[in-house]
């Protein structure tokens, strides 16, 4: 699905449609095909259920965003768009640090925004955290503001811990379209395109 493999993506489909223990690739790759089909209600219920198990999956959610704006749900859409692009920053950043030995802290306090925003909470507890460590090895803190920091990233980790908020609820994660009502999309009735 990934590759384009159309001829491949339709076997592979026909051997593995109703798999039982299905993956977020597994997901992604159904919905490619219903989109590729113009079945594009099916596709987001597959995209959906792809970003439910990978709320990491950018191509994922850029997928859904397609499919969602032939249906006319341009807000979901605009949604999965925005997901997707912060995603992606988030994993380039990554990327760029871990390909350089050194380090731009505006960087990671991006990441820690951007983590943040995509309700990810622990992640960007995880970042503050190298922040902390790459701020302290430069000296940009001494021990006392090393520690003080410290408590600060432990403190909101109890905190998020303690509300049960260390991950995004399902609503959020497929931008607000509920697949039990799923079939209102696009619906003939003024609410969207077949």
């Amino acid at each position: 699905a990934r590759l384009g493999e159309d001829a491949s993506l339709a076997k592979w489909v026909q051997a593995h449609e109703s798999s039982e223990s299905a993956s977020s690739d597994h997901w992604f790759a159904l919905g490619s095909f219903h989109a590729g089909r113009r079945e594009h209600r099916e596709a987001v219920r597959c995209f959906c259920r792809c970003v439910l198990i990978d709320q990491t999956d950018y191509e994922a959610y850029e997928a859904l965003a397609a499919s969602l704006r032939q249906l006319g749900a341009d807000q979901p859409a605009g949604e999965a768009e925005t997901r997707a692009k912060a995603i992606k920053e988030t994993q380039d950043l990554g990327a760029a640090m871990a390909a350089s030995r050194s380090r731009d802290v505006r960087e990671i306090d991006r990441i820690v925004e951007l983590l943040s925003q995509l309700r990810r909470p622990i992640e960007a507890l995880s970042w503050r955290g190298v922040k902390l460590a790459y701020d302290q090895s430069q000296g940009a803190l001494n021990a006392e503001q090393a520690q003080a920091v410290l408590n600060a990233i432990v403190r909101d980790r109890k905190v998020i811990i303690d509300s049960d908020a260390t991950e995004a609820d399902p609503l959020y994660r497929t931008c607000g379209i509920d697949l039990d009502s799923l079939a209102a999309i696009g619906s003939p009735d003024g609410q969207g395109k077949q």
